[in-house]
């Protein structure tokens, strides 16, 4: 909230702490900072951080992203957010596609609609259904497919364009020009292979 506080140690660029206050304006950016601001809100010495960003997270309490519940999604973005979590981009799994497409377009709703006192839903973590089996670990070896560029459009078009990350495992048939294609527009990591 806008407003003076002071009595903070306020985490630096370079790692350290400054002790003193800040100031954030009306906009929600900081002003001063430094030793020299005084009055306002007394942190008590609390430290002050930058929002944090949570790349994979399948769930919280009791809910999966991959059952594409609106309600559970949001608690999870609340639940976030009180951890001082600022944004997130939710991970899928291992189901089928049916499933990861519901769930895309429940990222989606929540990403638009941006429900009050939760994390800000960034992105979503596509992980899975690419995977070798030999490394599938809690996947659903049932629902592994060979990558497919089509499938991950169609994956796409259902999450308005929030896939940011997708993994795949490179050693599997047709991976090179699924990495290819895909990392025109998305981050491609490595995962859940076997490769040497």
């Amino acid at each position: 909230a806008a407003g003076v506080y002071s009595n903070a140690k306020i985490f630096m660029p370079d790692g350290t702490y400054l002790e003193g206050g800040f100031e954030v304006t009306a906009d929600g950016r900081f002003g001063a900072v430094g030793p020299e601001v005084t009055g306002g809100r007394d942190l008590g010495g609390a430290k002050v951080l930058p929002g944090l960003v949570e790349t994979h997270c399948h769930g919280a309490l009791g809910s999966d992203f991959a059952d594409g519940d609106y309600e559970g999604l949001v608690a999870m973005a609340r639940f976030l957010a009180s951890k001082g979590i600022t944004s997130f981009a939710p991970a899928s799994v291992t189901v089928s596609y049916e499933k990861l497409d519901k769930a895309f377009r429940t990222g989606a709703r929540v990403h638009r609609e941006q429900p009050e006192g939760g994390a800000y839903l960034c992105g979503i973590n596509m992980e899975g259904p690419f995977f070798s089996r030999k490394k599938c670990g809690a996947q659903n070896p049932e629902f592994l497919k060979e990558p497919d560029a089509a499938a991950f459009a169609r994956l796409q078009e259902a999450a308005e364009g929030l896939i940011r990350l997708a993994d795949v495992a490179p050693e599997l048939p047709g991976a090179l020009d699924f990495i290819r294609e895909v990392s025109r527009t998305v981050t491609v990591s490595l995962a859940h292979s076997a490769a040497n």
